[in-house]
C-alpha cells in the first residue's frame, strides 16, 4: 500500500479479496470490490461539487451504506469528514456546519440546507487518493457542557 489515506485500506482489500463480503444491510451484500467503486465514484462526484484537499464536508445522511462510504469517499480526495445527524434540526445542522466551515452538507431530500446523493453517480474506474498521515480526516463533534458543538479534529495516522 502506497498511500497512508485511510481509503488505502479499502482500496487494498478491493485488490486483494475483491469478492469479499464487505457489507450486509438488509437484503444489500456488497464486496471490497463494489465498495471501493462506489467510493471512487462518490470521491469524484464530490470533486465535482468543488470539494477539493482540505475542503470540510458535512455529511448528514440516515443510516445507509452510502452514510459508511462516504467516510472514506470524503478523505480520498483529502476532504474532512464531519458528521452531522440527520435528525437534528435545521437549525442545529446549520450551527454545526458554520461552526465548523462545512463547504457542502450532503444528505437526504427532505433537508432543505443539504445536497442529495445523486440517483447516478460518475462512473469513474480510480481516484488519485489524497495524503493521509497527519492530515485531517474527521472532525468528532461533541456537544459538551455548553450545548454548542464543539470538534476534536481526528487525524488519518489517529485512526491507523
Amino acid at each position: 500500500m502506497t498511500s497512508n489515506n485511510l481509503a488505502s485500506l479499502i482500496q487494498q482489500h478491493a485488490i486483494d479479496r475483491p469478492g469479499k463480503v464487505a457489507i450486509e444491510l438488509g437484503d444489500t451484500t456488497l464486496t471490497y470490490l463494489e465498495i471501493w467503486q462506489r467510493i471512487v465514484s462518490l470521491s469524484q462526484w464530490l470533486a465535482d461539487q468543488g470539494c477539493v484537499p482540505g475542503s470540510r464536508i458535512a455529511v448528514a445522511l440516515p443510516e445507509t451504506i452510502d452514510h459508511v462510504l462516504m467516510q472514506f469517499a470524503v478523505p480520498a480526495i483529502g476532504g474532512v469528514y464531519i458528521p452531522v445527524d440527520h435528525r437534528w434540526s435545521t437549525n442545529e445542522q446549520q450551527a454545526a456546519i458554520s461552526s465548523f466551515g462545512a463547504q457542502l452538507l450532503i444528505g437526504g431530500d427532505h433537508n432543505t440546507l443539504a445536497t442529495p446523493l445523486p440517483e447516478t453517480l460518475p462512473a469513474t474506474t480510480q481516484v488519485a487518493l489524497a495524503p493521509g498521515d497527519d492530515q485531517d480526516w474527521l472532525i468528532s463533534l461533541s456537544s459538551g457542557s455548553t450545548g454548542r458543538p464543539t470538534g476534536a479534529l481526528v487525524t488519518h495516522r489517529h485512526m491507523r
